[in-house]
């Protein structure tokens, strides 16, 4: 075999080798993926997530602290928007505007029942309920 011949015939099963490592690696990158994305009965855990848009911004969270869980949405400029919470067993919710001053508080107290606040933009009181 000339030595041309011989070189490309090396440089084939080469590439052929390549390609199957290549394969291989994938195909355990894929399987090593799939076990980190699901647990035994298929529910993802964690103590918090984050949902990002096409640009990679922030625009919710989920989340849990020393208080309880927190879910937080968020607009495109980053600004916390709306917050759903269960904090010491109370559940709440908070509607912010668009200076991330908080506008409306609805929330279910222990052995009141449901309260519902409406703030102007300085944060004083309009309205509220009971």
């Amino acid at each position: 075999m000339a030595t041309e011949e011989r070189r490309d015939a090396l440089r084939l099963l080469h590439e052929v080798e390549l390609d199957q490592d290549m394969r291989r690696r994938a195909e355990e990158r894929q399987r090593l993926l799939e076990r980190l994305d699901r647990t035994s009965d298929g529910v993802v855990r964690g103590t918090a997530f984050k949902l990002v848009d096409k640009k990679g911004k922030v625009r919710a969270t989920l989340g849990m602290d020393k208080n309880g869980p927190t879910l937080e949405l968020f607009d495109t400029r980053g600004m916390t928007r709306a917050a759903l919470c269960v904090h010491r067993n109370m559940p709440g919710l908070a509607l912010l505007d668009e200076n991330g001053k908080v506008r409306i508080i609805l929330s279910v107290p222990k052995g009141i029942g449901p309260v519902l606040n409406l703030d102007d933009a300085k944060g004083k009181n309009i309205w509220s309920a009971p």
